[in-house]
C-alpha cells in the first residue's frame, strides 16, 4: 500500500480504479513504476546529464538551428519537473526508513528491558 501512496505522490505513475478487497492476484510489479532510493539517484544522474545536454543545445542554437520539433524550454523544464519530484521521493524514502529504524530500535530496546 505505501508503494501506491509514494508513487502517487509524486505522479510517477498512473492508476486507475484500484480495489483492496482482500482478493489475491498474482500480479508483477513494473519495473518502470518502482523507484527505489537507488534507482532514483540513477535517473536523477541521467536527468541532471539531460538538462546539461540541453542547455548546451539551447547556447548552440543560438549559432546553429534546434532539430525540428525540439521545444527546449519545455524540455529543459520537464526534465527539472521530474528532478524536483525525485528529490521530494527521496526525501520522502529517507524520512520513512528513518522513522522505521527509530521504531524497530525501540521495539529491540523494550524487548531487551524485558528480558
Amino acid at each position: 500500500m505505501q508503494v501506491l501512496e509514494v508513487a502517487r505522490e509524486n505522479r510517477l505513475s498512473r492508476f486507475g480504479t484500484l480495489s483492496l478487497d482482500g482478493t489475491k492476484l498474482h500480479a508483477n510489479a513494473s519495473r518502470h513504476s518502482a523507484l527505489s532510493y537507488g534507482h532514483a539517484e540513477k535517473i536523477e544522474a541521467r536527468l541532471k546529464a539531460e538538462v546539461q545536454e540541453l542547455l548546451d543545445l539551447a547556447k548552440a542554437a543560438d549559432q546553429n538551428t534546434v532539430p525540428d520539433g525540439v521545444s527546449l524550454p519545455e524540455e529543459i523544464q520537464r526534465r527539472e519537473d521530474r528532478l524536483a519530484a525525485i528529490a521530494a521521493a527521496k526525501v520522502k524514502i529517507e524520512a520513512r526508513a528513518r522513522e522505521r529504524f527509530e521504531r524497530e530500535q525501540a521495539e529491540y530496546l523494550a524487548k531487551m528491558t524485558k528480558r
